[in-house]
């Protein structure tokens, strides 16, 4: 398997998600793509949504199986840990309703303002 496979998931699914494109990701899925599949900066897709703020495309992978608590492989931080280190409080918000679990030993001052004490 060449290793530029993960790579080649990753911004298939990240074109489709940032269009908007629920089939597509769907066709991904089935053929066996890897939903959690990172780029050469080791970020999934969803990590990649965050750091836009793409509320639309976080909302398409979570309904197509993308983790909500997945972590990088590098900084072992998920999609609500970069939202609060970045202060993006909306993205911070879809998480939460979504059921992001908090990991109080790495809740930062933004997430901790939004939800309190662990």
């Amino acid at each position: 398997m060449s290793k530029d496979l993960p790579s080649l998931a990753h911004a298939a699914y990240l074109f489709a998600a940032k269009n908007h494109t629920e089939w597509a990701i769907q066709v991904l899925c089935r053929r066996g793509a890897d939903i959690e599949a990172e780029n050469f900066e080791h970020h999934s897709v969803m990590i990649k949504l965050v750091l836009d703020q793409d509320l639309t495309g976080i909302q398409t992978m979570l309904a197509n199986g993308a983790s909500i608590n997945g972590k990088s492989k590098t900084n072992k931080m998920g999609p609500l840990e970069v939202a609060a280190e970045q202060g993006h409080n909306d993205t911070i918000s879809l998480l939460l309703d979504h059921g992001a679990e908090i990991d109080c030993l790495r809740k930062g001052k933004v997430l901790s303002t939004m939800v309190g004490d662990c």
